[in-house]
């Protein structure tokens, strides 16, 4: 939001299934102005959502943990599910963003 001078740096993600760490941070932040937009004008890190997913799963099972992303965008979040073989679901209002998330993924 860069006409209101707000540097967004998070986004929701909900897990369903067992997260095996003790403790889990309910809010993982990425560094300001560590962002993609090769995939959607509001993107995320993507520099580092792999570790980011492996702060807040710990040694969960791949196969017993599902993430959604409400708020698809340009699937930074499906594509480092991908990576570390966890199950994930994700919508979007805009179709054109589903769309290029599919694109993305079979680039991978």
């Amino acid at each position: 939001m860069q006409d209101r001078k707000v540097n967004t740096s998070w986004k929701p993600v909900l897990l369903f299934g067992k997260v095996t760490s003790d403790w889990i941070g309910d809010v993982v932040k990425s560094a300001v102005n560590d962002n993609g937009k090769d995939w959607h004008k509001w993107g995320q890190s993507t520099t580092g959502p792999v570790d980011l997913f492996k702060r807040i799963i710990g040694d969960a099972d791949p196969g017993k943990l599902l993430v959604c992303d409400p708020f698809l965008g340009g699937g930074t979040t499906a594509a480092a599910c991908m990576e570390l073989g966890l199950k994930f679901v994700g919508c979007d209002i805009e179709q054109k963003n589903v769309e290029n998330t599919r694109l993305r993924l079979e680039n991978l």
